[in-house]
Protein backbone atom coordinates (compact mmCIF):
# COMPACT_ATOMS: atom_id res chain seq x y z
CA UNK A 1 0.00 0.00 0.00
CA UNK A 2 1.75 3.48 -1.41
CA UNK A 3 1.68 6.41 1.40
CA UNK A 4 0.28 9.70 0.69
CA UNK A 5 2.69 12.59 0.10
CA UNK A 6 3.48 15.16 2.88
CA UNK A 7 2.73 18.80 1.96
CA UNK A 8 2.41 22.40 2.19
CA UNK A 9 2.77 25.47 1.17
CA UNK A 10 3.92 28.13 3.87
CA UNK A 11 3.79 31.79 2.85
CA UNK A 12 4.11 35.07 4.64
CA UNK A 13 4.31 38.48 3.90
CA UNK A 14 6.54 41.63 4.22
CA UNK A 15 5.01 44.74 3.87
CA UNK A 16 8.69 46.76 4.42
CA UNK A 17 10.71 44.26 1.96
CA UNK A 18 11.15 44.77 -1.42
CA UNK A 19 11.05 41.69 -3.83
CA UNK A 20 14.66 42.49 -4.36
CA UNK A 21 15.79 42.40 -0.70
CA UNK A 22 14.04 39.28 -0.06
CA UNK A 23 15.03 37.35 -3.16
CA UNK A 24 18.67 38.41 -2.34
CA UNK A 25 18.31 36.41 1.19
CA UNK A 26 15.79 33.72 -0.38
CA UNK A 27 17.31 33.34 -3.82
CA UNK A 28 20.71 32.06 -2.73
CA UNK A 29 20.68 28.69 -3.10
CA UNK A 30 23.71 27.42 -2.01
CA UNK A 31 23.62 30.66 0.44
CA UNK A 32 20.96 29.06 2.84
CA UNK A 33 23.62 28.96 5.54
CA UNK A 34 23.35 32.67 5.95
CA UNK A 35 20.24 32.43 7.25
CA UNK A 36 19.11 28.79 8.50
CA UNK A 37 21.17 27.83 11.67
CA UNK A 38 23.55 25.24 9.79
CA UNK A 39 26.90 24.30 10.23
CA UNK A 40 27.60 24.65 6.64
CA UNK A 41 26.06 24.95 3.24
CA UNK A 42 28.35 25.13 -0.10
CA UNK A 43 28.96 24.17 -3.29
CA UNK A 44 29.43 20.75 -4.56
CA UNK A 45 29.24 20.56 -8.07
CA UNK A 46 27.74 22.81 -10.63
CA UNK A 47 27.24 26.39 -11.72
CA UNK A 48 25.41 28.14 -8.53
CA UNK A 49 21.99 29.04 -9.04
CA UNK A 50 21.48 26.83 -12.21
CA UNK A 51 19.89 24.24 -12.63
CA UNK A 52 21.76 20.59 -11.73
CA UNK A 53 23.99 22.76 -9.05
CA UNK A 54 24.60 20.52 -6.04
CA UNK A 55 24.51 21.88 -2.51
CA UNK A 56 26.01 20.07 1.26
CA UNK A 57 24.21 21.65 3.95
CA UNK A 58 25.00 19.81 7.57
CA UNK A 59 24.01 20.50 11.35
CA UNK A 60 25.34 18.73 13.85
CA UNK A 61 25.21 15.23 12.62
CA UNK A 62 22.35 15.84 9.94
CA UNK A 63 23.57 16.00 6.44
CA UNK A 64 21.81 16.59 3.23
CA UNK A 65 22.57 16.64 -0.79
CA UNK A 66 20.18 19.08 -2.43
CA UNK A 67 19.93 19.83 -6.17
CA UNK A 68 18.96 23.02 -7.83
CA UNK A 69 16.04 21.70 -10.74
CA UNK A 70 14.69 25.07 -11.66
CA UNK A 71 16.10 28.66 -11.14
CA UNK A 72 14.11 31.59 -12.43
CA UNK A 73 15.86 34.95 -11.26
CA UNK A 74 12.94 36.83 -13.42
CA UNK A 75 9.90 35.03 -11.59
CA UNK A 76 12.48 34.76 -8.84
CA UNK A 77 11.53 31.59 -7.63
CA UNK A 78 13.27 28.00 -7.80
CA UNK A 79 12.96 24.38 -6.79
CA UNK A 80 14.96 21.63 -5.35
CA UNK A 81 14.93 18.17 -4.27
CA UNK A 82 17.30 16.43 -1.77
CA UNK A 83 19.26 13.72 -3.48
CA UNK A 84 20.92 12.08 -0.52
CA UNK A 85 20.91 12.22 3.05
CA UNK A 86 21.20 10.74 6.73
CA UNK A 87 17.69 12.12 7.82
CA UNK A 88 15.57 9.32 5.83
CA UNK A 89 14.34 11.72 3.02
CA UNK A 90 12.54 9.96 -0.03
CA UNK A 91 11.62 11.93 -2.67
CA UNK A 92 11.27 15.25 -1.56
CA UNK A 93 10.71 18.66 -3.78
CA UNK A 94 10.71 21.81 -2.76
CA UNK A 95 9.60 25.27 -4.10
CA UNK A 96 10.57 28.96 -2.96
CA UNK A 97 9.07 32.02 -4.50
CA UNK A 98 9.41 35.93 -4.19
CA UNK A 99 6.45 38.00 -5.38
CA UNK A 100 5.19 41.17 -5.24
CA UNK A 101 2.86 42.09 -2.38
CA UNK A 102 0.87 45.25 -1.83
CA UNK A 103 2.46 48.47 -2.52
CA UNK A 104 5.80 47.88 -2.10
CA UNK A 105 6.38 44.66 -0.11
CA UNK A 106 6.40 40.98 -0.94
CA UNK A 107 5.36 37.77 0.01
CA UNK A 108 7.68 34.65 0.13
CA UNK A 109 6.09 31.00 -0.31
CA UNK A 110 8.19 27.74 0.11
CA UNK A 111 6.13 24.63 -0.72
CA UNK A 112 7.00 20.91 -0.59
CA UNK A 113 5.79 17.55 -1.14
CA UNK A 114 7.85 14.12 -0.01
CA UNK A 115 7.23 10.58 0.67
CA UNK A 116 6.33 10.54 4.30
CA UNK A 117 9.97 10.53 6.39
CA UNK A 118 10.98 6.96 8.68
CA UNK A 119 11.07 7.71 12.43
CA UNK A 120 8.81 11.34 11.35
CA UNK A 121 4.90 12.01 11.80
CA UNK A 122 3.71 14.26 9.36
CA UNK A 123 2.74 16.89 12.06
CA UNK A 124 6.56 16.83 13.30
CA UNK A 125 7.83 17.18 9.60
CA UNK A 126 5.82 20.10 9.13
CA UNK A 127 6.54 21.92 12.21
CA UNK A 128 9.87 21.23 11.49
CA UNK A 129 10.06 22.95 7.98
CA UNK A 130 7.34 25.54 9.21
CA UNK A 131 10.18 26.51 11.86
CA UNK A 132 12.89 26.68 8.74
CA UNK A 133 10.51 29.10 6.81
CA UNK A 134 10.59 31.20 10.05
CA UNK A 135 14.02 31.68 9.94
CA UNK A 136 13.69 33.04 6.46
CA UNK A 137 10.96 35.14 7.67
CA UNK A 138 13.11 36.65 10.42
CA UNK A 139 16.16 37.17 8.28
CA UNK A 140 14.01 39.10 6.01
CA UNK A 141 12.49 41.31 8.93
CA UNK A 142 15.97 41.86 9.86
CA UNK A 143 16.49 43.66 6.32
CA UNK A 144 13.38 45.79 6.65
CA UNK A 145 14.19 47.34 9.79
Amino acid sequence: MESKKWAKTMAACFPAATVEEAWAIAGDFCGVHKWLPLDTCYKLEGEENKPGCVRFCSEGRNWAKERLVSFDPVDRCYSYVVTESNMGFGDYLATIKVVPAGEQGCKIEWSFEADPVEGWTEDGFVSFMQTAFETLGNAIHAKEN
